[in-house]
């Protein structure tokens, strides 16, 4: 596997080519990236912001799942409203137009 480095997209070589490129340096993206190199793609991940992570940097990692029916036991207050507020937040107020809604599952 090549040593990976960093290059601003306009000092790449006409011509250059590359097996996979990943848009957006986030958990998804650099895992697509990673696992791709891994198995022998020469992979171009491109990020257009200052820092790599995306929204999975914000989350530390964590999974938030919202209004679930297990949810009042632990704040009976939360609101659609208010999880897609959260939401909205988390992603540094980009996207999140709203949080969709999942059926129930039947219990086990």
């Amino acid at each position: 596997m090549a040593e990976p480095r960093t290059t601003a997209l306009a000092s790449l070589h006409d011509g250059e080519s590359f097996d996979v490129v990943v848009l957006a340096a986030g958990g998804a993206g650099m895992s697509a990236a990673v696992y791709a190199a891994i198995d022998g793609a020469r992979v171009l991940l491109v990020e257009s912001t200052g820092q790599v992570g995306g929204t999975t940097a914000y989350s530390a990692g964590t999974t938030w799942v919202p209004l679930t029916r297990l949810a009042p036991q632990v704040n009976a207050a939360d609101t659609r409203a208010a999880a897609a507020a959260g939401a909205a937040a988390g992603a540094g107020g980009v996207g999140a137009a709203g949080v969709g809604e999942a059926e129930e599952l039947p219990e086990a």
